[in-house]
């Protein structure tokens, strides 16, 4: 792949499979996008502190069975309507996408972090710039 540190900067680069797809909603403001990223850490982060506890009640254990048997149901729901997934390199200045995924005019783009949840990051988007089989912008 061709060098994107025009696009994504010097600093940290992560590569992800995410569904992504141009968007005309507003861009998610910083504060929104944050509570969205931690409470889905807080419902992924398997609690590691239970090993040296009590085991749990059996109405918590229900309920907590309950609540993934409802995340698999919404998962399946949801498989049909979120965009396809791609490799995606993403840094906090930029990203990089194959090409053809968003149209070269798209202002704004749709990123999925969580393949249970349709609730997307909306980003801003510069001008999509295009080097062979990927386009980024900032």
């Amino acid at each position: 792949m061709t060098d994107w540190q025009d696009v994504l900067g010097a600093g940290l680069t992560v590569t992800l499979g995410l569904p992504i797809a141009a968007s005309e909603r507003l861009s998610t403001s910083g504060d929104v996008a944050a509570r969205l990223l931690d409470a889905i850490a807080a419902l992924e982060a398997e609690s590691t502190s239970r090993s040296n506890e009590e085991p749990p009640p059996p109405e918590l254990i229900r309920l907590e069975l309950k609540l993934d048997l409802l995340m698999d149901l919404v998962t399946t729901l949801l498989a049909d309507q979120l965009p396809q997934s791609v490799e995606i390199k993403l840094s906090g200045e930029g990203l990089v996408i194959p090409a053809g995924v968003l149209p070269m005019e798209c202002t704004r783009v749709a990123i999925y972090p969580c393949h249970w949840l349709a609730q997307p990051l909306i980003l801003e988007l510069n001008p999509l710039i295009q080097r062979d089989q990927h386009c980024g912008a900032t």
